[in-house]
Formats: C-alpha cells, structure tokens, sequence
C-alpha cells in the first residue's frame, strides 16, 4: 500500500527547519495511516493553544481523521471549538 506524500514529506520539511512552530494545522485526509503519522510528526511543534482543524473530524464515514486524533493528541488535552459559520467546521486548541 502507498502511504500519502505527506508521511514523508512533513518530517522532512520539520527536519530541514528545527527552528518551526506549529500554530495552526489544517488536516483533509480523510484516512487514518497519513493522518497519524502527520500528528505524530507535529507534536513536538505544537505550543499550547496551537489550533488543529479537521475536514472530515467526527465524521462517519471518513473515521481515520478521528481515531488518529484521539489516539496521538487525545481529547482531553484540547477544547473543541464550534465555528459560527460552517456548520461543520470545527477545530481543537491544544490546552
């Protein structure tokens, strides 16, 4: 199976610039694999209160973009915020 171009190319972007702090991340995978390895990468360069958008959170038929969250943030280490404007716009400030 061909992983998305994002497993390998966000670590190299992080690689070739130590000096990145991630305040806003914006996800529209859709899959579980691609987007786990993306969070794991950001991790360490999220701050507290870094916002992470996703396209397809809590969604039932595109599954992987939640189960990554939970299981590499966690929702409990995040306040979810409702946008006023797109009902399904939605994203997580890391607390």
């Amino acid at each position: 199976m061909r992983l998305s171009k994002v497993t390998k190319t966000v670590k190299e972007y992080l690689s070739a610039h130590p000096e990145t702090i991630i305040v806003l991340a914006y996800f529209d995978m859709q899959l579980y694999k691609p987007t786990k390895s993306a969070l794991e990468a950001i991790l360490p360069y999220l701050t507290k209160s870094s916002a992470i958008a996703m396209d397809e959170i809590n969604h039932e038929d595109f599954q992987g973009e939640t189960v990554a969250f939970r299981e590499v943030i966690g929702i409990k280490s995040c306040r979810l915020v409702r946008s006023k404007y797109l009902p399904d716009g939605n994203y997580f400030i890391v607390e």
